[in-house]
């Protein structure tokens, strides 16, 4: 049986909160209210948002690496991409004005993968913030199928005003734009951050109100993974998230709760990340290809220590830390 076929089969039948109780040790205390949480109306009017299409410089022959080849292209941790063609041909910033309404999607997670969320989500909560300068880097230390690779990322600015590191299979890479260039053809990107290419400034800056939340992302991803539909674009983007970045214990407590919200989101029982580290994972399947996305958790700590995908793609987060420079280790 291969990869896929294990993660469905372990989506279906049996009975989800038997399991995950069987799987899960005994919470200290009650996390969830008696019952169903009650949908929150979003009203995020007329927001305005810079998104800068393709913001990497790499050497000359670097390849371009994916996640997933069932997937689109994701951000500067698994793709290194050029940026000098798109500069020389005046790439423009695409400005977006945003309407959220007030309605959200009709059922949510299963049960047992909702109380399992809820669970992360309090283990979150309770994890101190750090105090970070926005000239400190992101270090992020992972692991895939194709092999390793460490990823120094600013906190305040995205790869499109600020070089930042990528060392894959020992091959260094500087990613972003050169000092100047965007300058010299006009362009103003947004530093700050945007879904697809978020700063730990940008965590901090998204709504910690889970149906807010969720809407939010569901807006800035429209029409983006048309074969997963919206709800798993949704649980992708969360993922990438995750993934690439430190999240600020608010707002990752926030997201955990956002995913419980989106419908086909269920527990799919024991998991091993790329590293072989086991855990429990939390998966979404559906679309066009009825694909599955695993988030792997360790059932102890709740700490999310990688992904897996239906193709067989699976990645370990190994180390995540706050350094001063690119290139520093902790």
């Amino acid at each position: 049986m291969n990869d896929s076929q294990m993660i469905r089969a372990r989506m279906g039948g049996g009975d989800e909160i038997s399991e995950l109780t069987r799987l899960l040790p005994a919470p200290p205390a009650p996390e969830l209210p008696g019952g169903r949480i009650r949908d929150l109306r979003a009203h995020l009017m007329a927001e305005v948002a810079s998104e800068q299409r393709g913001a990497a410089l790499a050497p000359e022959g670097a390849p371009a690496r994916h996640r997933s080849t069932q997937r689109r292209p994701r951000r500067r941790g698994w793709l290194v991409a050029g940026l000098t063609g798109a500069v020389a041909a005046g790439a423009a910033v695409v400005i977006g004005v945003s309407v959220l309404g007030s309605s959200g999607p009709t059922g949510a997670a299963s049960p047992a993968a909702a109380t399992l969320l809820a669970k992360i989500a309090t283990a979150a909560t309770r994890q101190p913030e750090p105090k970070v300068s926005d000239s400190e880097f992101v270090y992020i230390r992972s692991q895939d199928t194709s092999g390793s690779r460490e990823v120094w990322s600013s906190v305040a600015s995205t790869t499109a005003c600020v070089r930042s590191l990528v060392i894959s299979d020992g091959k260094r890479y500087w990613v972003g734009a050169s000092p100047g260039d965007l300058a010299a053809n006009g362009i103003k990107p947004d530093c700050h951050g945007v879904v697809n290419e978020p700063t730990y400034r940008f965590l901090q800056s998204l709504p910690t109100d889970p149906r807010t939340l969720l809407n939010f992302i569901y807006d800035k991803t429209q029409g983006e993974g048309q074969a997963q539909g919206r709800d798993g674009e949704a649980f992708i983007t969360i993922g990438d998230l995750l993934r690439d970045s430190i999240v600020p214990p608010k707002t990752a407590a926030a997201l955990f709760r956002a995913a419980a919200l989106i419908p086909g989101v269920s527990v799919v029982g024991p998991a091993k990340n790329a590293a072989g580290r086991p855990g429990i994972a939390v998966a979404w399947t559906g679309g066009q290809s009825h694909d599955a996305y695993e988030w792997i958790f360790d059932a102890k700590t709740y700490q999310f220590i990688g992904e897996q995908d239906s193709d067989g793609t699976k990645i370990a987060i190994l180390q995540r830390a706050f350094v001063a420079h690119a290139g520093q280790r902790p």
